[in-house]
């Protein structure tokens, strides 16, 4: 084989391979936001025991879930039963949690998401308004080819200084790109 010819073998197996991991980065991305996307049709649904469970199953067996002001609750079963105290009765009146699109910054098997949730409750028949405002970081696992919540952590967008510590990491992120382009 010419010199030539290896060149553009190795170039070739080169491409391909960097394409592989593009792919990849791109399926690890897609999971991830499906993860985060389907909290808010599970919440607004849930209003069984069962339901919550399967809520839960967001997140890893000891995954927590740290609502500001709620408290930070660790395992499954605690988080199934945070969304019984504070969801149940919300569902038959009507509750519309509204994912914004989370800014990923995954690396290997972990990875960070941000991003802000509004819940809507309903104000008569037609009408609804913004009953909540929260900032989100979501820190995943991939474990067993399953991205999974390690952490949750949701803080009121009033103004509150650990809203705004929680979203400080998008600064890091866009760091992290801006040296992968450069």
């Amino acid at each position: 084989m010419s010199a030539s010819a290896k060149s553009s073998e190795q170039d070739r197996d080169a491409r391909l391979a960097a394409l592989e991991a593009e792919v990849a980065r791109l399926r690890d991305h897609q999971e991830i936001c499906q993860v985060i996307a389907s909290y808010g049709p599970l919440v607004d649904t849930t209003s069984t025991a069962q339901r919550a469970a399967q809520l839960a199953c967001l997140w890893n067996e000891d995954g927590i879930y740290d609502i500001g002001a709620v408290g930070a609750m660790q395992g499954r079963q605690a988080i199934a039963e945070v969304f019984a105290q504070r969801h149940f009765d919300m569902v038959p009146t009507g509750v519309c949690h509204v994912m914004g699109l989370p800014h990923v910054r995954i690396d290997g098997d972990r990875a960070v998401a941000l991003n802000y949730t509004c819940v809507f409750r309903p104000d008569g028949e037609e009408r609804f308004y913004a009953w909540r405002v929260s900032a989100n970081r979501w820190e995943l696992q991939r474990v067993a080819g399953v991205w999974r919540i390690a952490r949750r952590s949701n803080r009121l967008m009033n103004g509150d200084a650990d809203a705004r510590a929680l979203l400080a990491d998008i600064d890091a992120s866009i760091a992290t790109e801006t040296r992968g382009k450069a």
